[in-house]
């Protein structure tokens, strides 16, 4: 299985969503990417990184391209606009939607709760995914900080 992980920058949400549906199933492939990087950054905070267990790669983001969701058996997104920039690429993309807060639009002190929150999201993701439908919706609650 072939998932490509989709938010708009590929700097919080994607990278966790990503490595957390590769820990839960090692034989798949699993790419992320951003639908708005203008350029490759490598500036993700070290302290949203100590949120993740054993997070302590670097990172840097990309932007997803046309070749990222041929590539992709499914495409995981983070919000609905993430959906329609796969189905612009390829209108019979299979998209698993996952609404999740941005950690850059949050408190330094909710990260822990959000960090938690995407990687519970990987479960329910990998559970859609291997339900087959279409399309499915997961909607988590967003957090407040």
């Amino acid at each position: 299985m072939r998932v490509l992980v989709l938010c708009t920058g590929n700097r919080w949400r994607s990278p966790l969503l990503a490595r957390s549906i590769q820990a839960l199933r090692p034989g798949w492939e699993v790419r992320s990417a951003g639908t708005h990087c203008s350029r490759p950054r490598a500036d993700v905070p070290r302290a949203w990184r100590a949120c993740v267990d054993g997070w302590v790669e670097p990172h840097v983001s990309r932007k997803a391209e046309r070749e990222d969701v041929w590539w992709a058996d499914v495409v995981v997104g983070v919000q609905r606009s993430h959906e329609a920039f796969a189905k612009s690429h390829k209108l019979d993309a299979r998209v698993v939607v996952c609404k999740l807060a941005d950690p850059a639009f949050q408190r330094v002190s909710a990260w822990l709760a959000l960090a938690r929150a995407v990687s519970d999201a990987a479960a329910v993701i990998v559970a859609a995914i291997e339900a087959e439908p279409d399309v499915v919706t997961c909607a988590l609650p967003l957090l407040e900080a």
